[in-house]
């Protein structure tokens, strides 16, 4: 009897992905159960497929067992039958499905799990679906806790920096300090403005990092127009921005917000305005770009500037609101 592994050959893969965000549960599991009720539906248990879940620094690929390397299949089946001293049926209803998790970080080890089967998603979705669930959702807070790890590393930066941005300014001239920021900053205002610079230099540096990976993964030396024209590196681009987003949005709200609860929940309030303003910004400017025939080349580490620094600023007013800054 064949294994498990024959019905791979020349099989065709049904792929779909979604982008999860961060402390949106409801529609994280909303966006799952519609992806994979839809795959059900629309598809046979015998169609491979491969459920991509971008995050913010990882990602989730929900795959029969196998899709990947084979000999993980061969493997499965070969320890199964040592353990039934039975032959594994060659239909592909028996495949496990596995949720896969690659933290997209130094050091960073993929993990596997298996969850369920093809047999069990389509003829019992109702208890196939609470699986894969359990297990997305466990990673999903795995790369939350990634994301704040992060975090820590540039607010203690961010902490380190401002005494001695502090220390500098204090010996500037008031014509100095003026010309430095656009105002005049009087020496009770040192603590807040040199805070002020500091969190911006970490600003800075998250956005050095995202056009760095916007420019050598995505964009290298293509035409702005063709790069947009292919689909994956589109989608990858805006996955890029919307990590962006969130590396500045969680900076702020961690370092001001986690002992304020009104702060906290005023930023939250404000979270997904911010992010579709953002979207809505850069999709604008990408067409606009994009239409210019003449544009061949664009400024990856301006184009995130001119995104992005709005949005801190917006950040930094609602802080400030709350006399928090």
């Amino acid at each position: 009897m064949e294994d498990l592994s024959a019905n791979y050959k020349s099989t065709p893969v049904y792929t779909s992905f979604f982008y999860a965000e961060p402390e949106q549960r409801i529609k994280n599991h909303s966006n799952l159960m519609e992806t994979l009720q839809a795959f059900v539906k629309n598809q046979t248990v015998d169609v491979m497929f491969a459920l991509q879940i971008m995050l913010t620094n990882s990602e989730i690929m929900i795959m029969p067992l196998g899709l990947n390397d084979i000999n993980e299949l061969k493997e499965y089946t070969n320890k199964k039958r040592a353990e039934q001293n039975t032959l594994i049926s060659s239909g592909t209803d028996e495949l496990p499905i596995v949720v896969q998790f690659d933290p997209h970080v130094e050091n960073g080890k993929v993990s596997k799990k298996i969850v369920t089967t093809m047999e069990e998603l389509f003829n019992d979705f109702n208890n196939a679906f609470p699986k894969i669930w359990d297990e997305v959702s466990k990673k999903i807070d795995e790369n939350q806790s990634i994301l704040e790890d992060i975090e820590n590393e540039l607010i203690n930066d961010s902490k380190s920096v401002q005494p001695k941005l502090m220390q500098k300014i204090s010996e500037l001239s008031m014509e100095e300090r003026e010309k430095l920021s656009g105002k005049k900053i009087d020496d009770n205002e040192l603590t807040r403005f040199s805070q002020y610079l500091a969190d911006n230099n970490e600003v800075k540096a998250i956005l050095s990092s995202s056009a760095s990976f916007a420019q050598h993964e995505i964009f290298a030396n293509d035409p702005f127009d063709e790069v947009m024209k292919d689909n994956i590196r589109k989608n990858t681009f805006f996955w890029d921005l919307d990590n962006t987003y969130y590396e500045i949005y969680y900076f702020y709200a961690i370092k001001y917000a986690s002992n304020n609860d009104a702060l906290r929940k005023r930023l939250l309030h404000l979270q997904q305005d911010w992010m579709v303003q953002m979207r809505s910004n850069a999709w604008e400017k990408v067409k606009s770009l994009a239409d210019d025939l003449d544009e061949n080349k664009f400024n990856v580490g301006e184009f995130f500037e001119n995104i992005f620094m709005p949005v801190a600023e917006q950040i930094v007013a609602e802080i400030r609101d709350f006399s928090a800054y």
